[in-house]
């Protein structure tokens, strides 16, 4: 529950100007912005779909800190966003380690807020898909712009020795 109550408004700002930075270093500045403003709306869709599209009736009385939590899962939101637009705008040579160590973040986030008891599988699969969606579809429309060369290819194996050891 620790980890969760770090994921604050704070906290989703700060991640989503360094992955813009880290654009801004990459000397793709275009990349940097579109990724961290996706996931940021993404962030904000979640939001808005839990608190005032899907909201849950409340129909038996709870004396639980979250009573009101639905469809789809804040949190999760926030870890998958920022960790799917951390592994687009990471260099190719780190795709590969960014990938295992910010997905690994966004599993555990995902999975915290169920042991928690605040939130249902579906909901954290659900904020998951939604995260997708729009990312993926920014990252080819900036691949189309700037198609990928035949160059060298990376073959990752800082992010296989990770998850040989999980």
């Amino acid at each position: 529950i620790d980890l969760l109550r770090r994921i604050t408004v704070t906290s989703s700002a700060v991640a989503l100007v360094v992955i813009a930075l880290l654009g801004l270093i990459r000397r793709r500045p275009r990349l940097g912005i579109a990724t961290a403003a996706a996931a940021a709306l993404v962030i904000a869709v979640a939001h808005v779909l839990r608190t005032d599209i899907l909201a849950r009736p409340q129909l038996v009385r709870s004396d639980s800190l979250y009573p009101a939590n639905t469809f789809p899962s804040g949190h999760t939101a926030v870890a998958v966003s920022v960790a799917f637009a951390l592994v687009v705008v990471s260099p190719p040579a780190w795709r590969g380690i960014s990938a295992v160590l910010a997905g690994s973040y966004a599993w555990i986030t995902a999975a915290a807020v169920q042991a928690a008891g605040w939130h249902r599988p579906s909901e954290a699969i659900g904020s998951a898909l939604l995260t997708f969606a729009p990312i993926c579809l920014l990252a080819a429309a900036l691949a189309a712009r700037r198609p990928v060369g035949v160059g060298r290819r990376y073959a990752h194996l800082p992010a296989f020795a990770v998850l040989g050891v999980v």
